[in-house]
């Protein structure tokens, strides 16, 4: 479960956090010449970052529409609110459904006593 945890925390942050660098290279590229009258290549490269960021965005927003499908903890109306959530949201959402669906998921961890004092002593 701890691998599929990880994969769910990675589809939700990641999408954001390439998004974020094409944007800084857009804004580069604007502070660097504004008035050039071909656009800097790191323009080119910021909206090539932006399309790719785009693309895994697309693909967690499917990842989290199927775990939300498929979660039996949620009735079908709140399955039907996440997902249009996740539509119109589709970079914000996934990480407010991740720690509050997906990181609950989990067991509490079951210590045990290191030795029979700990074991007299909690008892």
């Amino acid at each position: 479960m701890e691998g599929k945890k990880t994969l769910y925390g990675l589809a939700a942050f990641i999408p954001m956090l390439i998004g974020i660098i094409g944007v800084a290279a857009l804004v580069v590229a604007v502070i660097q010449d504004i008035n050039a009258p071909d656009p800097p290549v790191i323009a080119i490269v910021g909206m090539a970052i932006l399309g790719f960021a785009g693309i895994l965005n697309f693909a967690a927003a499917i990842l989290y529409i199927v775990h939300i499908a498929n979660n039996r903890n949620l009735d079908g109306g709140v399955k039907a609110v996440w997902i249009i959530g996740i539509v119109f949201l589709s970079m914000l959402i996934p990480i407010v459904y991740f720690f509050v669906q997906i990181v609950p998921e989990s067991q509490p961890l079951q210590l045990r006593p290191a030795n029979e004092w700990d074991a007299k002593l909690n008892a």
